[in-house]
């Protein structure tokens, strides 16, 4: 199918989705290389958290963010793989998380719905980038 001309606000949406994953990047990268001194400046929760993750999550971390960025980029070259790249992206931030708050126990930490706030928002993007490649694939946006 042959590409149709973009409103403008997708090529905004596009940018701002590509700037969001390239600071989720940013974070990871900064976290997983925390040295000892980073880490005592750390509460005691999220010291313990940043500590006992397993590789597995971490893995789950960086694909999920780099995961991301590549997506945005995809969009942006206005290719449809970017789709399969967010869905990547999303089940690895569930990964994540879940270990998070189910396998590290943060839900039985307290102020826990004070902590789940920004995970649902990192979530919620995840499901808005699919829905926006979705969204430009069937509009003939990308192909």
């Amino acid at each position: 199918m042959a590409k149709r001309a973009v409103p403008t606000w997708f090529w905004i949406v596009a940018v701002l989705l590509l700037l969001w994953d390239a600071m989720g990047v940013a974070a990871f990268c900064m976290q997983y290389m925390m040295g000892p001194e980073q880490l005592a400046q750390l509460p005691p929760d999220q010291r313990e958290a940043f500590s006992s993750m397993p590789s597995w999550a971490w893995a789950a971390y960086g694909v999920g963010t780099i995961g991301g960025v590549i997506g945005s980029l995809l969009l942006l070259l206005r290719t449809k793989l970017a789709l399969p790249l967010y869905l990547i992206s999303l089940i690895a931030v569930l990964a994540q998380f879940g270990w998070t708050f189910f396998g590290y126990g943060m839900i039985h930490h307290s102020d826990v719905a004070m902590k789940a706030i920004f995970p649902a928002v990192i979530i919620a993007l995840c499901i808005f980038q699919l829905w926006f490649a979705n969204l430009a694939i069937r509009r003939g946006w990308i192909s």
